[in-house]
C-alpha cells in the first residue's frame, strides 16, 4: 500500500503473546503502517518463512513457547535476510539468558511501556535499513 506522498508503507510484523497489544498496536500504528500480528515466535516463523517481505519484524523478547531469542536463531537459520529488521520490546525484569541474548546481538530493544514516538522513531530506523541505535 502507498502513502499519500506515493511512497510505500512499511510492513510491520508484531510478535507478542499479549492480546492487549495484538489489539492496541495495530490500531495505534494503522495511520503509518501495514500492521499483521502474530501470538507467539512460531507463528511469526510460519508467516515469516512463507511472507518474508516484512520490513520490521517488533519482537517481544519474553513470550511461551518460542520467545525472541528462539525466535532470532531460527530465522538466522531459515531466513538470515530478516535478522537486521527485529526490533525487540520487553516489558520488565528479564532472565540472565535473555539479558546475555541482548547484549550479543546488535538489535535495537524498547522498554514496554513504549512511547508511541520512540516507537515509530525504530520502526522507520529500522524499515530505512539504518544501523541500530539505541533508543
Amino acid at each position: 500500500m502507498l502513502t499519500s506522498d506515493g511512497t510505500r508503507r512499511a510492513k510491520v510484523l508484531l510478535v507478542d503473546d499479549e492480546p492487549s497489544l495484538r489489539a492496541v498496536y495495530p490500531q495505534v500504528l494503522a495511520h503509518d503502517y501495514d500492521v499483521s500480528v502474530a501470538a507467539s515466535g512460531r507463528e511469526a516463523l510460519a508467516v515469516l518463512v512463507n511472507r518474508p517481505d516484512f520490513d520490521v519484524i517488533l519482537c517481544d523478547l519474553s513470550m511461551p513457547d518460542m520467545d525472541g531469542p528462539a525466535l532470532y536463531d531460527a530465522l538466522r537459520a531459515e531466513a538470515p535476510q530478516l535478522l537486521d529488521r527485529l526490533l525487540f520490546c520487553s516489558g520488565g525484569l528479564i532472565s540472565a539468558r535473555l539479558r546475555d541474548f541482548a547484549e550479543r546481538i546488535p538489535n535495537v530493544f524498547l522498554d514496554k511501556p513504549i512511547a508511541l514516538d520512540a516507537l515509530c522513531a525504530a520502526i522507520e530506523r529500522v524499515a530505512r535499513g539504518a544501523a541500530p541505535q539505541p533508543v
